[in-house]
């Protein structure tokens, strides 16, 4: 899973992959080797991998031989309703176990999964997905395929796109545009 992050796979892709190979999902594989959690997966599709699955266990700091505790707790002893913690709460132990992934490669999946990518109708995934922000909401510039024969599309804010002018502005840059700055920046990056 992790060397086909590497070789450029997205989450989806790994999916697919698994499933035409019939690699059982983790629950399937727990109930068929240990019998247990029988019940807690579809029995008909024991290789109906997803997604999300497979990018949560590339998050997973479990690979390189780190334990986290206490991502979740109840409100208080009164209201047992379980909440998600913030990260700075959560309770790490390191080398607690043999890592099976080197803290290298795990540290580049993460850049490489934190960005999402997501191909368009032609199959084609968007080079600046995830990574152009708005520079005032701080949230994600939401790409837009060109309707004209010679406009290749634009990057808009999402916020603004989605609820309205009264969020936030309506932020825009279009596809040539930020890939000449981009290019321009690198090149002069290159030349120092």
């Amino acid at each position: 899973m992790f060397r086909l992050t590497l070789e450029g796979k997205t989450p989806t892709e790994i999916a697919k992959i698994f499933t035409k190979e019939q690699i059982l999902i983790p629950r399937a594989y727990v109930a068929k080797t240990y019998g247990i959690y029988q019940t807690g997966y579809d029995t008909r599709y024991p290789y109906d991998w997803m997604g999300n699955s497979v990018a949560s266990i590339l998050r997973s700091k479990l690979y390189i031989g780190t334990l986290v505790n206490h991502r979740r707790s109840s409100k208080s002893f009164k209201n047992k309703k379980i909440i998600q913690l913030p990260e700075e709460q959560w309770i790490e132990v390191e080398n607690t176990h043999e890592a099976i992934i080197d803290r290298e490669t795990w540290d580049i999946v993460q850049k490489m999964v934190a960005v999402k990518k997501r191909p368009n109708k032609d199959g084609v995934s968007q080079i600046f997905a995830g990574l152009v922000k708005c520079p005032d909401c701080g949230r994600a510039l939401s790409y837009n395929i060109g309707t004209y024969k010679d406009f290749e599309g634009s990057f808009v804010c999402n916020y603004a796109k989605n609820k309205g002018k009264k969020y936030c502005t309506w932020h825009y840059i279009t596809y040539k545009a930020l890939y000449q700055i981009v290019l321009t920046d690198i090149q002069s990056h290159v030349e120092l």
